[in-house]
Parts: structure tokens; sequence; C-alpha cells
């Protein structure tokens, strides 16, 4: 506490003083009772009390406890936010820096929100989430036969993405993406199409085939896609003997990725649009309800899928039969989505005479996209052999898929969709 400042000898505290001259102030104390003590002479000082004698103090002017109390709240205001704002300092000061803070001390009134968790890694083929332990490694595109000879295929149900192509005679085969699944092998592995180098070149990814006419083999080889064939003899291929040539060829995926990684590939970009966290897929918004697609590939090629809502998926049908993979498992999809293109015939022809078609993959057009029930019409494009397939909706906003793996229908436009 402050010390008490002398009291000058009129008895009058210097905080009490007056701005008119000590003539004219009346005293505070008469000397005697009933006698008014005798006022200073003007500009003379009053003496100072002597020393080591205490001066004697007048009592208390009216209203002096108030002026009192109101010194000792200020002090006692002024030291809280002293004390306060140390207290706020060493805090502070104190706080270890190197680890995130979900929330940081600050002065009293200031509130900040905490920072939102970064985002799970996902696959991205499937919009899905990576595992803690896992890594995302390069893909593997590979040509598989689907001639009834060929059926049950091996490890196409583990493909991130598979493009269904109309190819000569009518029949279909696929071009199955793998990257966040890998089986141990594939079979059959089948030859080359002129469309499958634009299909591959926008997932920077091993093209795996095993064989081709000799102009579709130099166009991929032109492309700058990393080939793996078994007319080339590359390491990888065998024949299985319980199936008849050609529709026997067996693909060994460890063999194929340890020559993606030899060449240094990287893992792809995107294939699709998926929603945000929090955030609903196109088709709720958008979709009315299906439980059926039927597509019809050719005059000779027929495909349906059905809703399963107990496996949460499309299940494959080829005609009225179920497609299942070697072991019984039906085929399934996430996500279904058809493409309406131009086939056109090449110059080049098959064994049989029959002449070689070529899907214009690069352009626009219409589709639409099937999952969880329901279905949208679409528009998509291509710009080029190395972009991307952009899907929208029909007022061009872009359409978002679910996770999961996706199967894309290259239906000709000579062909149909239907949905009911």
């Amino acid at each position: 506490m402050a010390k008490r400042q002398p009291v000058p000898a009129t008895g009058v505290p210097k905080s009490a003083k007056s701005d008119k001259p000590d003539a004219a102030r009346k005293p505070d104390q008469p000397s005697k009772p009933g006698k008014p003590s005798e006022p200073q002479k003007p500009g003379k000082p009053s003496e100072p009390p002597k020393p080591g004698k205490p001066t004697e103090q007048p009592p208390a002017k009216k209203g002096g406890h108030r002026t009192l109390w109101i010194t000792l709240t200020t002090v006692i205001v002024v030291l809280a936010l002293v004390l306060g704002g140390g207290y706020w300092w060493l805090r502070q000061a104190n706080t270890d820096t190197s680890e995130p803070q979900a929330m940081v001390s600050m002065p009293p009134g200031t509130f900040t929100i905490p920072p939102l968790p970064d985002a799970e890694p996902t696959y991205p083929l499937t919009g899905r989430a990576m595992a803690a332990d896992a890594s995302s490694g390069p893909a593997l595109c590979i040509k598989i036969e689907n001639a009834k000879e060929a059926r049950p295929q091996l490890g196409i149900d583990s493909a991130d993405i598979v493009f269904e192509e109309v190819v000569e005679g009518g029949i279909t085969r696929f071009m199955a993406v793998f990257q966040s699944n890998i089986p141990k092998q594939v079979e059959p592995v089948r030859s080359l199409r002129p469309m499958d180098t634009p299909l591959a070149q926008q997932f920077s990814c091993a093209l795996v085939f095993s064989g081709g006419q000799i102009p579709f083999v130099n166009a991929a080889r032109k492309s700058g896609l990393t080939l793996i064939y078994m007319d080339h003899g590359d390491k990888g291929f065998s024949r299985d003997h319980t199936r008849v040539a050609p529709h026997n060829v067996v693909g060994d995926m460890a063999t194929f990725m340890s020559a993606a990684n030899a060449a240094k590939l990287t893992p792809p970009p995107a294939a699709f649009s998926y929603p945000a966290v929090g955030e609903a897929a196109s088709v709720f918004a958008n979709g009315t309800a299906a439980a059926r697609i039927d597509i019809k590939m050719s005059g000779v090629e027929a495909s349906s899928w059905r809703w399963s809502a107990a496996q949460g998926a499309w299940m494959r049908y080829e005609g009225t039969t179920k497609a299942t993979v070697v072991g019984g498992k039906q085929i399934s999809a996430t996500n279904v989505v058809t493409l309406s293109v131009t086939l056109t015939n090449t110059q080049y022809k098959d064994p049989a005479g029959n002449p070689v078609p070529e899907t214009k993959i690069v352009g626009s057009g219409k589709g639409t996209v099937s999952y969880a029930g329901m279905t949208m019409p679409i528009l998509w494009s291509k710009a080029s052999a190395k972009q991307p397939i952009v899907l929208t909706d029909t007022a061009g906003n872009p359409v978002t898929l679910m996770p999961g793996n996706t199967w894309v229908e290259l239906v000709p436009t000579s062909g149909s969709v239907k949905t009911s």
C-alpha cells in the first residue's frame, strides 16, 4: 500500500485544496469552542511541523471514506489485470508447440475453431479408404476374354474398374484395371484392340495382353505405355492345360507388378469423382429407382445387372445366367456406368475375315450412372487419350460415384440400355 502523504499545517489534505486563496477559505475546525481560528495571512505559507513531532490529524471530512474506497478498488482492479495477464503469458510460454493442439489458450474473450482432421487417403480408382499399413502402387490394365469358352474368368472380380467393349463378331472383351486389390492370377488373358491404348493411357498403367496385330501393338508402344505381352516373350504368362487354347492364358500378377515397379510407374490419377465426407453421391439427389439394367451390346451379346439389397451391389448376368468367376462367386459392381459410343470398322480383319471394330472413346455422348438401386442420365466426355472420362449431369454439374468398384459399359449407338 502507498505511504500516506504528510498533511500541511493548515489541517487540509492536498487533495481537498480549493482553487480559492487561503484567505477566503473557512477553517475546518475552530481552535477553541465558540471562537473561530484566525485566518492565515495571504501569501504566508504554513509552518511545517517540527521534526519528530507527529502532525495532528484533523477529523476526516464528510465523503473521505468514499474517496478511500474508490482508491482501494482501483488498486485491486489494476493488480488483478497485471496478475491475470502475467499468468496467461506464463501459460503461453510453457505451451508445447511441437505437437498439434486442438485448442490453443488465448486471452479472455478470444475463441478459435479447432482445425478439421485431414481426410483419409483413398485409392484413386475406387475412392475407398486405404488401410493404415497399405500403399498405393501403379495400375495394371489387362485384356481379359469374355467369349463363352473363356467363362468363368479368374481374378476379374478384384478389378477396380472394368471396361466392356465390342470386338469382331459382336462378342465382347474386357479391359480390367487393377490397383487397390491385386489377385494372385488372372485368366484368360487375350489380345489387344485399337481402343485399348486410349483407354489405358489415362491410368499411366502397364498394359498387359497376350498379343495383337502389329499396327495395334505399334500404336500402343508409341503412346509411351509400358507393354507386357506374351508374344514379346515377357515373363508372367503360362498356359492352363484344363482349358483349350487360345482361351487358357494365365497371367501371374506378382510378376506383372514387379515389371511395372521396375519401369518406375507411379500410382494412377483418380478416374472418377467421389463425394466428400458427409455428402451424398449424385444419384441420391437426381436419380430414380431401378432394380435392373438391361444392356444390348450387339446382336449376339446381351447382359444385365440386377440390384441386390442383400449384397449392396449390382449383380451381373450373361443373358439370364449368373456371371461368375472361378469358384462360383457372382461378379458384382458398386457402380454401373453406361456410355453411348460410336463404333466403326477398321481396315483390319481377324483370322475369320471379320472386320476389327474400334470404339471411339475420345469424344462425348450420353449415358447413365447407376448405384444403390437408383439410376440417372448423364453426359460424358473425354478430351484426349491421356485425359480421364468426365461425367456430368444434364445441366453440366459434376457427377460423383459411390466409393467402390465400377463397371463401364461401352455401348454402341446401335445397342441399347434399358432400366426398370
